[in-house]
């Protein structure tokens, strides 16, 4: 079924306008009495959990300023049985709030050049101020690897799309009978769209809670230090994997670094400084699973640190 043939029922919209107006005080209120920058999204992510199960949906994951939840076959009718998936935006103060990937992503379905439609999963509907987006369900679990680096090559070899987005396996998923980008509200739309600058949240969403005006950040959040809270807590998904530097540096000197680095941010192709070292970062793998434009992680007791 193409994109072009998918409508949505009164009936879905309505259900979603719901789930939505009940979503923002929930999240805002999480944000706002937030301990640290660490966990702070854990009873939003029961409520969703529990919420969505009311409506007979599922939720499946969050990536930092997102979260996803599947909308099964049995409340799309106007689907002819697929699945769709609802984007929320995490509320922020900054640039990671989820709402710019939602109106990065819908607006690049509008505007996208007719060579690109095909490597794109559809925008089938947006809220107002970008609250959510809905899309259809793409099965990522079997997606031919080799099928998924072809379709990548060529978006960065002949269309001149070299991002992260492009670039994660994850974020590919089948639909339509060919792999897809599930995620591009990030990177990927603003080099299509050749946009230089972020647009301010406010512009996206003119009710943004009063309590936001004061965390702003200082600057664009280059660096690891721009990621942490008032309370100097990194912000970021706790990190599955950390790759290190560790050139010239003994066994005991990896294990010392290992036991420092607990608690702090990592960005690949940044450095972490612990005592006297600076440590090149290699590479982060998120606990999240998905490629959301998450650029900084959290090593945690649980994090896998290795040296290359």
């Amino acid at each position: 079924m193409s994109d072009t043939d998918t409508t949505i029922s009164d009936t879905l919209r309505a259900d979603i306008e719901e789930f939505s107006s009940r979503y923002y005080p929930m999240i805002t209120e999480t944000w706002e009495s937030r301990d640290s920058s660490i966990g702070w999204l854990s009873p939003a992510i029961e409520w969703l959990e529990e919420t969505a199960e009311e409506y007979g949906w599922e939720y499946l994951d969050n990536g930092g300023a997102r979260f996803v939840v599947k909308i099964p076959p049995s409340a799309c009718d106007a689907y002819d049985g697929s699945a769709l998936v609802l984007k929320l935006p995490i509320y922020r103060a900054d640039s990671r709030d989820g709402r710019y990937q939602n109106a990065w992503e819908a607006r690049l379905w509008e505007e996208v050049p007719d060579e690109l439609r095909p490597y794109l999963v559809p925008v089938l509907a947006s809220g107002d101020l970008y609250r959510w987006v809905l899309m259809p369900f793409a099965e990522t679990a079997q997606v031919d690897a080799e099928l998924i680096e072809s379709r990548r090559q060529e978006l960065v070899h002949e269309q001149g799309i070299a991002t992260n987005e492009v670039v994660a396996a994850q974020n590919w998923g089948l639909w339509d009978g060919e792999p897809r980008l599930l995620d591009y509200g990030h990177e990927t739309a603003q080099l299509v769209l050749d946009d230089e600058d972020y647009v301010a949240v406010e512009e996206y969403a003119p009710e943004i809670p009063a309590s936001y005006e004061n965390l702003e950040s200082e600057n664009d959040g280059d660096e690891m230090e721009d990621e942490e809270d008032e309370d100097g807590v990194p912000d970021g998904p706790v990190a599955t994997k950390v790759v290190l530097d560790g050139t010239d540096l003994l066994p005991a000197e990896k294990q010392e670094i290992r036991g420092d680095v607990d608690g702090r941010a990592a960005v690949a192709g940044d450095v972490v400084e612990v005592d006297d070292w600076k440590i090149d970062v290699m590479a982060t793998e998120p606990s999240t699973g998905t490629a959301f434009g998450e650029d900084v992680v959290v090593v945690a007791e649980e994090t896998r640190i290795r040296f290359d």
